[in-house]
Order: C-alpha cells, then structure tokens, then sequence
C-alpha cells in the first residue's frame, strides 16, 4: 500500500499530509484508512503538542474519489466504508488533547471540508476555497460537516452552503467566521509557524480541557456521525447519485429527478 498519509514529526509539532497530489488528494478507501491510523497513533503521546492536517500540492483535498466510486458495484457498501473511516478520524480528532489544526492549502470539498470543521482551527491560503460538494452529486454530506458547520458558520449560512453546494473563496470564509487565518501561498509556512508556535507554548492540560468543554457530548457526537453515514449510503443507493457520477465524469450539468 503506498502512502496516502504522511506524518512528520518536527519537536512537539506533528504534521500530517494527505498525499495524492495526482488528483488533489481525493480520497480512496485506502487514504481515510490510512488517515485514520496516523491519527489513532498519535493518541497517548505526552510531548505532542500540535498537530496540522495539510494536503500535498496544490490542493488541501477535492473530496471523495469519483473516479474510484464510479468503478464499485455496491456505492452503498463503499461509502458505508469510507465514511466509517473517516468518521472515526474525525472522532480522533475531537477526543485529541492537543490543538488540532487544519492548513487549508488550496481547495477543500465534499468529505474534507467536514474533516477540516472537525479540526479547532483553521488556516487557509487566499487561494484556497470551500465547497460542501456532495449534493451537486446527488448525495447528502459526510466527514461531520452537518455537526460541525452549523456550528461555526451558523445555521443559515450552513443551510445554503449544503443545499445548494456553492463554492466560497477564502476570504468569505474569513468573514463568516469558518476559517481563523489567512494568508498568500507563498507566506503560508511562516504564517503556520507562527500559529504553532503560540499553541506549543499553552498549557497542554488547559488545552485538552478547552477541547473537553467545546465537545460536551462525545456520544451525540458519534451519533450524529452514524446518522451521517447512514444518509450517505442510502443517498448513494439512488438514480440521482449515478446520474450526478456520470455527469461529472462526462463534464457536463447532472439532470436529477429525484429517483
């Protein structure tokens, strides 16, 4: 299995990267497995103490694989799969003591961007732009999106983000309050530096129970997320969802009709 996921760790600084550059780190079962497993590993080190999820290239992640999904037979199966793996990423996340950031390198859509909400904080390059995704394919979203960005944007601007799957640049995030930093490509490493250089000098401990605080109820959150998983599989099982892969694959606009 080649690596999909590399991790770096730099002193008390761990980096991880998503990295298929080739299609700008869209997500194969194989990569939310291995993701997963990077994550998972990181718990119960005592002298971590940030961690940062960035892409390679020039992308943070275009979402899930077409290409891979429209090559399976059972959509229901796959994305019951993959958004297991993700979800139980995202749920390391949350339960992680140290700061986990997310560096927005360049685009973020459909299962990344609930991945990058589920993160405590967010830096993007003036580059970088946003996009739910999953509905202009005719399924309904995952990675915790539905939890988690109601929660930062709030419930309206979340509600026309999802059911109309429109794209927003990164300054917009800025001042919707989605992403807490932004910087050009080029001054990205040091403005990330910087960012983990003020949290490397917190307290650990006050830092863990700040996260405690913001995610009160990990059993609802776990919940949410099988809810999530469920409506994505189901959602995938449908014409709508077959129709929007074609569509995409043959490049043009998807005719849904709600079968």
């Amino acid at each position: 299995m080649s690596e999909e996921v590399l991790l770096k760790k730099e002193g008390g600084i761990v980096t991880i990267a998503l990295n298929r550059p080739e299609v700008m780190n869209a997500f194969s079962l194989s990569m939310a497995t291995q993701l997963k497993k990077k994550l998972g590993s990181l718990q119960g080190e005592k002298d971590l103490r940030v961690v940062v999820i960035q892409g390679t290239g020039r992308a943070f992640s275009a979402g899930g694989d077409i290409k891979q999904m429209a090559q399976t037979k059972d959509f229901p199966r796959f994305f019951d799969q993959i958004s297991q793996e993700v979800h139980e990423a995202v749920l390391t996340i949350r339960k992680l003591p140290q700061a986990v950031i997310a560096l927005c390198n360049g685009p973020v859509s459909g299962v990344a961007f609930g991945l990058v909400t589920a993160c405590d904080l967010r830096i993007a390059s003036t580059e970088a732009t946003f996009n739910a995704g999953t509905t202009g394919l005719g399924l309904a979203p995952n990675g915790g999106l539905t939890y988690f960005l109601p929660r930062l944007i709030g419930q309206g601007r979340a509600t026309q983000m999802l059911l109309t799957a429109e794209k927003i640049s990164a300054q917009i995030a800025l001042e919707w309050g989605l992403v807490n930093d932004l910087a050009a490509p080029e001054q990205l490493p040091g403005k990330i530096e910087g960012w983990t250089e003020k949290l490397a000098t917190k307290a650990p401990f006050a830092h863990k129970k700040v996260k405690e605080l913001f995610t009160p109820d990990e059993d609802g959150l776990a919940a949410h997320l099988d809810r999530e998983r469920r409506a994505i599989s189901t959602s995938a099982d449908t014409q709508d969802f077959k129709e929007g892969v074609a569509a995409f694959l043959e490049k043009r606009p998807p005719q849904f009709h709600g079968k």
